[in-house]
Order: C-alpha cells, then sequence, then structure tokens
C-alpha cells in the first residue's frame, strides 16, 4: 500500500492548490499535508484531470453505440473502480453534479435537491485497506453530506476467511467492497447481487465503466490480464467499458527515464505488464485479444495537447497556481504514461478524441547515417550553454550544477597541456536558460533566469584581453553590454552577419519572461552601436499550403530552435528556419518557419516569413520539439538537431539526432554505442568540437528529474564523430580546472569563504581575513528523491549534503517574531541558554541557563543577544525526546521535512524519527559536537553558517574519550579553521538560507554560527534572529545506547561496551612487564584499528579482549567503525601508558 499512500499525499497535495474552491476530501485520509513539487503537482493533476473527463464523458453519454437502437429508457450508469485505494473520485464527481444542477437551478432551471438516482460508485480494493476506509466516509461529514448518514456493513464471514469479498459499506450512489481482484471467482457473485439486485433495473438498462489507475499493472501479469477479461464478460448483457491508466515504455526500456523509473519501482512494488505490453499498440491489441470491440489509447503528453480533450483554459490556469518551468521533465512523465478507453460494444463515437498531431510519414531522401560514440568524466549540469573558446578549449558555462544555479562554468581542453585562465572566474550573473552566441573571436551571453519569475535581461560579452599570448592560456572576462528591453530566459539567438550591408550582430526571438508571459517579439543586437532595436515584421505566403493568411507569422513561444540557412550569397539575403518550441498555451508547436532578415533604407531592419508547414517535402514530425539544440559547422551540409522532446512524444533513439541537409530532407542517426547507456538529452548542450573535416561534436550536461522516481543527470560528456567510416577509440576531450589569473585572485583573496558568499564579519569572534584558506563547500543538490536519500542514509561513508531552496512549510514565510510570539505565546515560559560572549563552550559552561517569557527571548535574539533556545519535551524532558507538533501545536503544522526526506523517516512499523527540535538563536556560535544519530537541519528564518568536520578528524580536535563536544575554537580569529590546511583538517562549509535542508551523517563534527545579516528587516524583520528545526533519526537498524536518549547524543553501545574492556585490560595491567607498557599498547591499538594481526600476535597479553572489541564494532557501516575503533586505540594507549 505504499504507492496508494504517496499517490494520495500527492493527489491531496494537487486538490488543496489546484481545486480551492471544491471540499478537501482526500484531507480525512493525509494526516500530514505535504506540498508535492510543481512537477509533481502537475504530473497528478493531469492523472487526476485524464480520468475525471473519462468519467464525466461516460456519464453524459447517451448510449451512442452502433449496433443498440437508441432507447428513451433512462440508464444506470455504475462507475467501478478496481484497486481504488483512498481515492475519492466518487465524492468528487458526485459533489461536481451536485453543484451543477444547484447552478442549473439558479440561472432558471428546475431545481434538484438530490443527486441524480441513475449513478453509482463502486470503489474496490484489499479488504483491511478498504475496511479502514469505509470506516472514515462513515464518520466524516465531507462525505456523508453527500451521500446520506450511512451504517457500516460487515457481509461475509471474516473470521473464516479474512480475505473474502466482503461488503462493507452500502448507499444509494456509493459501495464499498473489500476484496482481492486475484479472486474473481469470489468477487463476481457479490459484484452481481449489488448492481442487479433492483428489479426496476435490468442488465441492459445498466453501463458500466470500469477504471484502473495505476493498479493492475502491480498484479502478475496473467493476473491483470484476467481482470481485463473477466470485466468484459462480467455483465455481458450490458454496455461495459474500460478505462486504463498507468505507464508505459514508448522508447523501449532503455530510455533513461524509463530506466529510472523502472528502478525506482522495482525497489517497492514492480511493474508487472509494462515490459509484456510496451507500447499503445501492444496494449490496444492486448483489450482487442480479451474481446473488447472498440479501444483507444492516448498518451498522457498527447492528451495535454489536445484542446478537445483538454479545456486550454484549464491547462493556462496551472499557471496562476504556482512557477513552473519543468517541461521537458513534465513532457517525459506525460510520454510514459497512457490512457486507454475500451468498450465490449462499437461506439458510434470514439471513446477518445482522436489525436491532433500529425501522423504522416517522414519522407527522407537519404538514408540512415551512423555516428560515432565515446565518453569522457564530466560534471552534471543542465540547461548551461556552451562557449568553444579556441581549437582546444570549450567552457560550458552557468544552468543547474549539483549545487544549484553555477556561477563557475567548466572547462573541457583537447590539449595535454592546456588551462584556461579567466580575469573573473564567475559569471557575472548566475543564471540558466540563457544563451550563448558565438560572434567573431567573442560569445555573447543573453538574459536567463534564477527562477521562472526572475527573468534577466542582463547582456555580456566574454572576450580575450588583447595582451594576451595566442594559446590555450588565454585570458577571457566578461563585459556588459546594452541590456534587453524585457529579461527573457527559453528563447532563440543567433548570429547575423552580412558585412557588405551592414549587418554585424544578434537576432534574438520569443522566449519567456518574468511574470509567464510567452513573447514573440524580434530584436537585433547591433553590434556596431551595442544596441537593440526592435525587429519589424512582415509576412509571406506560399500558395495552396497550411495558412495563405496575410499575417501569418510565427506565434509566440520558448524553447523554440533557431538556425540560419547559409544562402550561397548572402550579400543578398539572410534567411533560416524556426520551428518547435511551447506557446502561450502550454502545447508543443507543430510549423515551421522560413524567415529572412533584410536592412531597411531607414537604418532598421525587416523580418518576414513563409509558413511552410505544410509543403511538400514534408519534413519529419519529430523535427517539430522543443528543448533540442542545433549544432550548425562548415562541414555539414546541413544541421544536426539534437535532443529534445518531440511534439509527438519521447524520442526513439534513432530519433535523436536528425540531419536536416539544405535541400530540405531529413535523415536520422543511429549511434553505436547508445545501446546500454543512452544519454537523456534534456537540458544539454551541444557544441562542435573539432572543427576537421570529420569533427567531433561534444554533448554536454544534461538530464531531468524523472518525475518521484529519482534524478537521471548526464555525467559524462559524449563526443560523437560524423564520419561513420571511421572508428572513434576515444576523445581526447577532458575536464579541467580553470585557474584564477594573478590579479583576479590577489583581489579575491580574503574577501570570500565559500564560493561567493561572504565571510562572517562585524561578530566579536570574527574579524576581516581571519580564514586564509578557502573551506570546500558543502554539496547541494536541488531535490533528492526517497530512494537517492535513502541510499545516502544507509551508506558506508556518507557525506553531507545541503538540498537547496526546499518546501519545508509556510514556517519560511510565517515565522516572523510576531507570529511566533502571538502563537507560542508571549507570557509563556521557555528554558534559554544565556552567556557573556557569542562562542558558547558545553564544558566549561560559560553560559546559564535562564526561564524568561517566550516575547522576552524572542526580542533578544532579535537584536542579536547571546542567547539560544534549544527546545524540550514539554511535561516530561527528562524521559521525551523533543517533538515540534507536540511541543508547540500552535506553529507545528506550519512545517514539514522535504519528501524525499520524509518517506524515509517513515520507512518500516515504527519509522526512523526520533524527534524534531526548534532551536532559535540571536548572536550565538554553538560549540563543536557530534550527533550519534543522523540527522537534518531545516532552516526556516534567517541564516545559520555551519562548519562541518569528518568523523576522521576527532583525533585532531580535542574530543575527550567518552565525550560528544569539544571546547576547541572553530570560529574565532585563531581558531582551527585559519590553519586547517596545516592541521590536516577537512572541513565543509555552507551558510544555510532559509527553505535550506542540511543533512548531517551521525558523528560527523560539527559548529554553527550565524551567517550574516537577514534578508527581512523592517519592524518585523528577524533582525539577528534565525531559526531551524532539527529533526533526527535513526539511520542503523539497532545498536543505539540503551535506556532513554532524548537528546540522541548518547553514543553508541558498541562504544560504551568496548570502554568497559579497557577497563578490564586495565586491570590485568600488573602482568605486563613496565618495559613492555609502551610497545603493548601500541601493538593492541593498531590491531584495533587493523593495521595488526590477531593471529600473529594471539600470545600478545591481552589480545583477547582486543578482538572483543573489534567484534563490538564489526556491524557498524564503515565510517563509524573507523571512528570509534580510532578512539579507543588512542584511549587504550593513554590508559595503558598512565599506569
Amino acid at each position: 500500500m505504499g504507492t496508494n499512500s504517496y499517490s494520495i499525499v500527492s493527489k491531496r497535495s494537487v486538490e488543496k492548490f489546484y481545486y480551492p474552491n471544491e471540499p478537501s476530501f482526500l484531507r480525512a485520509f493525509v494526516s500530514k499535508f505535504k506540498r508535492r513539487a510543481p512537477l509533481i503537482n502537475r504530473g497528478y493533476w493531469l492523472r487526476m484531470k485524464a480520468i475525471e473527463e473519462v468519467v464525466r464523458q461516460f456519464l453524459e453519454s447517451k448510449g451512442e453505440y452502433v449496433e443498440i437502437e437508441p432507447s428513451s429508457r433512462k440508464k444506470k450508469k455504475i462507475v467501478v473502480n478496481l484497486g481504488c485505494g483512498e481515492d475519492t473520485l466518487p465524492f468528487r464527481t458526485l459533489w461536481q453534479r451536485q453543484e451543477q444542477t444547484r447552478q442549473n437551478a439558479e440561472h432558471g432551471g428546475q431545481p434538484n435537491t438530490n443527486i441524480q438516482d441513475d449513478i453509482v460508485f463502486v470503489d474496490i480494493d484489499y479488504p483491511e485497506l478498504m475496511m479502514s476506509k469505509a470506516a472514515l466516509i462513515s464518520k466524516t461529514s465531507t462525505f456523508t453530506d453527500i451521500i446520506g448518514r450511512i451504517n457500516l456493513l460487515s457481509l461475509g464471514d471474516s473470521a473464516k476467511d479474512p480475505n473474502a469479498p466482503r461488503l462493507l459499506l452500502r448507499t444509494p450512489h456509493y459501495i464499498a467492497v473489500g476484496a482481492n481482484l486475484s479472486d474473481l471467482d469470489l468477487l463476481t457473485p457479490l459484484l452481481r447481487s449489488v448492481l442487479e439486485d433492483d428489479s426496476s433495473w435490468s442488465p441492459s438498462d445498466l453501463e458500466i465503466l470500469f477504471i484502473a489507475e495505476v493498479s493492475i499493472t502491480y498484479m502478475p501479469t496473467p493476473a491483470a490480464d484476467a481482470v481485463i477479461a473477466w470485466a468484459h464478460s462480467v455483465f455481458l448483457k450490458s454496455p461495459s467499458r474500460f478505462c486504463l491508466l498507468e505507464q508505459f515504455l514508448p522508447a523501449g526500456s532503455s530510455h533513461p527515464f524509463a530506466q529510472t523509473m523502472l528502478r525506482h519501482f522495482e525497489k517497492s512494488a514492480a511493474l508487472r505488464s509494462v515490459e509484456v505490453y510496451p507500447t499503445l499498440e501492444s496494449q490496444r491489441k492486448r483489450f482487442l485479444d480479451q474481446g473488447w470491440a472498440d479501444v483507444a489509447v492516448r498518451s498522457l503528453w498527447n492528451l495535454w495537447q489536445d484542446d478537445d480533450f483538454l479545456d486550454p483554459a484549464a491547462r493556462k490556469s496551472l499557471d496562476d497556481v504556482e512557477l513552473f518551468d519543468e517541461w521537458e521533465e513534465f513532457a517525459l512523465f506525460a510520454g510514459h504514461y497512457f490512457l486507454l478507453v475500451a468498450s465490449n460494444r462499437q461506439l458510434a463515437q470514439a471513446p477518445l478524441p482522436l489525436s491532433q498531431s500529425a501522423e504522416t510519414e517522414n519522407q527522407r531522401t537519404q538514408p540512415k547515417l551512423t555516428l560515432q560514440c565515446s565518453r569522457a568524466p564530466s560534471r552534471a549540469r543542465r540547461f548551461a550553454t556552451p562557449a568553444r573558446l579556441d581549437d582546444t578549449t570549450i567552457a560550458h558555462i552557468g544552468g543547474f550544477n549539483t549545487t544549484g544555479i553555477a556561477s563557475v562554468g567548466d572547462y573541457f581542453t583537447s590539449s595535454d597541456s592546456a588551462a584556461v585562465i579567466l580575469s573573473n572566474p564567475r559569471l557575472p550573473e548566475a543564471v540558466a536558460c540563457h544563451t550563448i552566441t558565438a560572434f567573431h573571436d567573442q560569445h555573447i551571453l543573453i538574459g536567463g533566469r534564477t527562477s521562472p519569475a526572475k527573468a534577466s535581461s542582463n547582456c555580456w560579452l566574454l572576450e580575450r584581453s588583447p595582451s594576451a599570448p595566442s594559446h590555450a592560456t588565454e585570458a577571457w572576462h566578461w563585459k556588459p553590454i546594452a541590456t534587453l528591453e524585457q529579461g527573457r530566459y527559453r528563447h532563440c539567438a543567433i548570429n547575423v552577419s552580412i558585412p557588405t550591408k551592414g549587418i554585424d550582430g544578434i537576432l534574438l526571438f520569443g522566449g519567456k519572461g518574468s511574470d509567464g508571459q510567452v513573447l514573440d517579439d524580434w530584436s537585433f543586437w547591433d553590434a556596431t552601436q551595442d544596441q537593440w532595436v526592435e525587429v519589424n515584421t512582415e509576412t509571406h505566403t506560399v500558395p495552396g499550403f497550411h495558412n495563405d493568411a496575410p499575417d501569418a507569422r510565427p506565434s509566440a513561444r520558448f524553447s523554440a530552435v533557431m538556425w540560419n540557412d547559409r544562402p550561397k550569397s548572402p550579400e543578398l539575403r539572410l534567411s533560416g528556419w524556426l520551428t518547435g518550441g511551447i506557446n502561450a498555451k502550454g502545447v508543443a508547436c507543430e510549423d515551421l518557419w522560413w524567415w529572412t532578415l533584410r536592412p531597411t533604407d531607414a537604418g532598421a531592419f525587416v523580418i518576414s516569413f513563409e509558413d511552410q508547414s505544410s509543403c511538400p517535402w514534408g519534413w519529419a514530425a519529430t523535427v517539430y520539439r522543443f528543448g533540442a539544440t542545433v549544432v550548425q559547422s562548415q562541414f555539414l551540409d546541413g544541421v544536426l538537431l539534437i535532443g529534445g522532446v518531440a511534439n509527438s512524444g519521447v524520442l526513439q533513439a534513432n530519433e535523436e539526432i536528425l540531419l536536416i541537409n539544405s535541400y530540405r530532407s531529413v535523415a536520422e542517426y543511429n549511434v553505436d554505442g547508445w545501446e546500454d547507456s543512452r544519454p537523456l538529452l534534456v537540458g544539454h548542450s551541444a557544441v562542435v568540437a573539432d572543427m576537421a573535416l570529420y569533427g567531433e561534436i561534444l554533448l554536454l550536461g544534461g538530464g531531468a528529474v524523472c518525475f518521484s522516481f529519482g534524478s537521471c543527470r548526464n555525467e559524462n560528456l559524449t563526443a560523437l564523430r560524423l564520419d561513420s567510416d571511421s572508428t572513434l577509440e576515444g576523445t581526447k576531450w577532458k575536464l579541467v580546472d580553470h585557474k584564477i589569473s594573478a590579479e583576479s585572485e590577489a583581489a579575491q583573496k580574503g574577501s570570500h569563504v565559500y564560493k561567493g558568499i561572504p565571510s562572517v564579519l562585524g561578530q566579536s569572534t570574527s574579524t576581516p581575513g581571519a580564514v586564509a584558506d578557502l573551506i570546500p563547500p558543502v554539496r547541494m543538490i536541488r531535490e533528492i528523491s526517497s530512494a537517492e536519500f535513502s541510499d545516502l542514509l544507509t551508506s558506508q561513508n556518507p557525506t553531507p549534503v545541503v538540498l537547496t531552496s526546499q518546501d519545508v512549510g509556510v514556517c519560511t514565510s510565517l515565522w516572523t517574531p510576531s507570529y511566533l510570539t502571538a502563537h507560542i505565546g508571549a507570557s509563556r515560559k521557555v528554558v534559554i541558554h544565556s552567556a557573556e560572549t557569542a562562542s558558547l563552550d558545553f564544558r566549561s559552561k560559560n553560559f546559564s541557563y535562564a526561564t524568561i517569557p517566550f516575547e522576552d527571548f524572542v526580542q533578544g535574539a532579535r537584536r542579536g543577544e547571546h542567547v539560544y533556545m534549544r527546545a524540550l519535551a514539554v511535561g516530561d524532558p527528562a524521559r521525551r525526546p523533543a517533538n515540534l507538533e507536540k511541543d508547540f501545536p500552535e506553529i507545528g503544522a506550519d512545517f514539514h521535512v522535504p519528501d524525499g526526506v520524509n518517506h524515509v523517516l517513515n520507512e518500516g512499523e515504527s519509522g526512523r524519527a526520533h524527534s524534531s527540535v526548534l532551536r532559535i538563536a540571536g548572536d550565538i556560535e554553538m560549540w563543536l559536537h557530534y550527533d550519534v544519530m543522523a540527522n537534518v537541519l531545516c532552516q526556516a528564518r534567517g541564516k545559520k553558517r555551519v562548519v562541518l568536520f569528518p568523523p576522521s578528524d576527532v583525533l585532531k580536535l580535542d574530543f575527550k574519550a567518552g565525550d560528544t563536544t569539544s571546547s576547541v575554537d572553530v570560529f574565532g580569529p585563531n581558531g582551527v579553521l585559519r590553519n586547517w590546511k596545516e592541521r590536516g583538517l577537512q572541513p565543509q562549509e555552507v551558510v544555510l538560507q532559509k527553505g535550506d535542508v542540511l543533512f548531517i551523517p551521525a558523528c560527523w563534527l560539527h559548529a554553527t554560527a550565524p551567517g550574516g545579516a537577514s534578508d527581512n528587516e523592517g519592524d518585523d524583520g528577524d533582525g539577528k534572529m534565525n531559526v531551524a528545526v532539527n529533526v533526527f533519526f535513526r539511520s542503523l537498524e539497532k545498536g543505539y545506547a540503551a535506556g532513554k536518549d532524548v537528546y540522541g547524543n548518547r553514543d553508541l553501545q558498541a562504544y560504551e561496551n568496548a570502554r568497559k574492556d579497557i577497563e578490564k585490560i586495565k586491570s590485568l595491567l600488573p602482568t605486563v612487564n613496565d618495559t613492555e607498557k609502551e610497545p603493548t599498547a601500541t601493538l593492541l591499538a593498531n590491531i584495533l584499528i587493523g593495521k595488526g594481526s590477531t593471529e600473529q600476535n594471539k600470545s600478545m597479553t591481552r589480545v583477547k579482549e582486543v578482538d572483543s572489541m573489534r567484534r563490538k564494532l564489526a556491524t557498524l557501516p564503515e565510517q563509524l567503525k573507523l571512528f570509534y575503533a580510532e578512539r579507543l586505540a588512542v584511549e587504550l594507549i593513554e590508559v595503558l601508558k598512565a599506569e
């Protein structure tokens, strides 16, 4: 039932935000609301909408069957949901029909206080689940207000057979049945008796719709096929339909999205039918083979784009709910799900609208070609853009890497000695979804975005210093140029140059603005004047083709592709092509435009268009795509169109790369070497790497968040060679580190602690330049699936990671000082740490505990006083761990952990969660310590600086035996960070901002300090207060300290028990000669940490106890095993030497 739980929580998120004016039916089944990511919300909205639309059409149909004479008799409509889970489709549908009746009455129709008596919904699922569902429905007014007050039934001998089909709940319009769909022989008589016992209805008066929404695919395929055949014949005298929504493999199981999806389900509930019926045609044939007369099937991506199935206004309204820019990922999800509607009678009208997408046979005048492929290590990066700096150097700039939007590029070289020196290695503005266009020996960066609501209007020129030597170590720097009138991202930009006509610059089209507007304007950057000028439009038509309207021009769109046609006489005209993209309706564009740019006598520019979408050379439908890249080079007789998502759906492997030649024909490329490791070509970049006749093309970055199934990122570069007659042994291109020029390094030294985040200055314990060496950053990622977090948590050697800008609830916006005071209570007494200095030391106890009113504490924290609150359990703090929801119910619902983390915390019968601690601090530096339990530190307000050290650093940071805290100064002018390299330390650092979530593995040493001034100033600003919630959980199955551990920081049993062995060795020490004590201690310590052999030293005194210690640690993960073994070894030496 895990799949049901995730689905219902996701549908509840959709219900709350996308159905705000309807009752919250799913709220009863979701104990704690979790807002899903926009991609998940939109995907589940589409699933729900597809099912709802099929149900609506079924209920409103008048029995239009080919072989049945129309009848005036009223039909009884029955909707049977097979494997319904906790879905509330019946109640939403009945409520909507009630509302429709009421609104009709308000507008002059006949009032009707009752819903139609000809509709019955039947929910069927496992008895245990349905008993719980029926009980909840019967006592919840949200449901009983619609179907009337009801009594629970319990038909069937549950004591004799708890799995036997049972009628659990029955009303005139809703029936709940507990049954295993594998036991159809037992289910059939029960279902017939329920639906056919009304003598006023004959079987021919019944119409039945069976629904299976991602349910029977978890059954063994023969059992699922049996359900389909059974549904066809169980009410043979009644017209029946079957609606099936589940996954399929449009491009095979080797497609990267499909691989990620299949791996995800294999961990919990494998998809059984998808390998047997991988395509739409195989699913259609599946139903025909089971006796169904009429079958229609389409992908959800195809239905999303169909105005006949989905109202364009409804589609567009989604953009008003939340920011969304995951178009490729959404299309990949929707392209891997299908909706099928079958009927056991021939329908007079198709059960689904006919597809509106072009299905014409692709005309190709060339045979399929072959590309040779090789790979080399790279870094994950999406929606970046390449720049070929010279013959041996390529930069991959901007975009999203694993830490968010990248401010530093990746650099690749084909030379053994080349390096790149940049005057400033950071982008002047960190953006994604921008363009970089080669312009003579320079590169022009235009627009881009940080978030979908923050489009940039800035433009930059990347150029080489005039004084730089002409080799691969040339110095490059950024220079601002004229800004756009309107910021944009996902636009098109190409270089146009006709020297004889005075044209030299960049042609820009379309994109998307900060307000969500999809743009259709054309602009030209005039390099001679450094200014953007508007390009006026005019149109031409091709008589007899597609659209002869005189005002025909490309519609507004984003993520389209555009390229030059490179005519033989450029001085006569400049022309090219535009195709694909997403239009303002959120639908993939399926058109092709020829454009021509020309200057006017007045010094302006005019662009004209010819719509060639239906011209007789018949371009492939797969040319119409969005998110693709275009490669154009002198050795290509045309252009290569690479990757993206097609209007028609997910691209096949042989459709990923198309050659569109100058004769306007299309040829596909097969790529040798893609069978097992095909890259996911969305969010990728492509660049010509070698200008030789058969040069290389590099595919850099790319990948996607594959819905809720996990992430698929391309972490290798792919090199393609166009010469099909040669073999590419391996690419010379490799990833290199950039270097900073000496003057830039001097200018930056001491001004940054980490990745551009300013040092924490102005504190009593910090001064500018206190940190001499840059501290490596904690790894950052934007999203993590439950599977990925589970792997991280249970790793033998886990490392910290920051989940950036997460949805942790409304706490990030609501938890201001006034809000917290009003809801928790101004006079509520809280226990706090209060100190005279910012740096707290647990050992020396240089602070005092004070009990003060909450309002006084909050105001002190806001002013920057040295105060800190670590919330304790209310009522019994010595025996019960802190729990935010229980201890602070007034604000508990404002916070939740991210979805991927939450799923793992709730694993198992009792879950992994230990405690959730509210932490509020002023100007405080927390002492260095480690937690035995893994935890996530979720920043709600303000900023917090966190420095972490791996467990292997524990011996260098003054942790006494048996202590989890240290008195080492971390942040001060003379603290360990000042010369961490000389000390042999391995720190990592991050400044958490609101919404950031830091995963801290067990026994990672860490200290915290204020992260700088708050972004929220004013009367109710945070001031110097920062607020976080620390959630602790068990990463080990067993082995924690015996008894109560309310703080989650008592050392593991294995360590404490092993320390008892040291005491035993100490008590037996008189048997060792004084001269043998030191070598004995050293040898035993080495054996303990695995650097000595017990077999060779069996005669050595006390080896038996050391073996006992090793056995106690043996079951721990490698990182913890070494952490405790080294501490025990040092303690052992100290004890033996002291005697």
